[in-house]
């Protein structure tokens, strides 16, 4: 990177045929990255080879089913006057709380491993991107930014030298 003109640029280092204001790619990606992690088929892709964790989600997602269950059970037993709204006040909050323990244990074990910890995908992934630090969002990119995933972002040189060219019509995904 440099700063010639006043402000950051990527060049190329080997024979300074690239030289691209940095805002631009850096929004560019971003957009790319966010789209993608957006997209609900991205969790499979993002997962496939991951079968150790299938058969805990499973049991926990069983487990969090009867744990509902229960808590329905326990709404129709106070509707049909089996059990009083005393007795339901006092074993709701224990059973809302297992409920709530599961469904975050769920989130974490659905998010592929390469994520976990870093971001979890999904249609507001933009507003989880915002807040996360720039050491998050750079291992996010190293992850994504992979021929195997969304591709390497590659800048070609000018085709008119010495004339600015808009960073999308530079910008190529190579995949190998």
């Amino acid at each position: 990177m440099t700063y010639r003109g006043g402000y950051p640029r990527y060049f190329c280092r080997a024979k300074g045929c690239v030289l691209i204001p940095q805002a631009e790619v850096d929004q560019i990606a971003e957009q790319v990255m966010l789209a993608y992690l957006a997209r609900p088929e991205v969790i499979d892709t993002l997962r496939a080879g991951e079968h150790d964790g299938d058969r805990e989600l499973a049991m926990l997602r069983d487990a969090l089913a009867t744990v509902r269950a229960r808590h329905d059970e326990l709404a129709e037993a106070v509707a049909a006057g089996r059990l009083s709204v005393a007795l339901a006040a006092r074993s709701e909050p224990a059973i809302l709380a297992e409920i709530q323990r599961l469904e975050k244990q769920e989130k974490q074990l659905a998010t592929p491993s390469a994520l976990r910890g870093l971001i979890e995908p999904g249609a507001d992934v933009a507003r989880r991107w915002a807040s996360a630090p720039m050491s998050t969002r750079r291992e996010i990119a190293r992850l994504l930014l992979t021929p195997q995933l969304i591709g390497e972002l590659r800048i070609t040189p000018s085709l008119t030298p010495g004339q600015r060219v808009a960073a999308e019509q530079r910008i190529q995904w190579w995949r190998g």
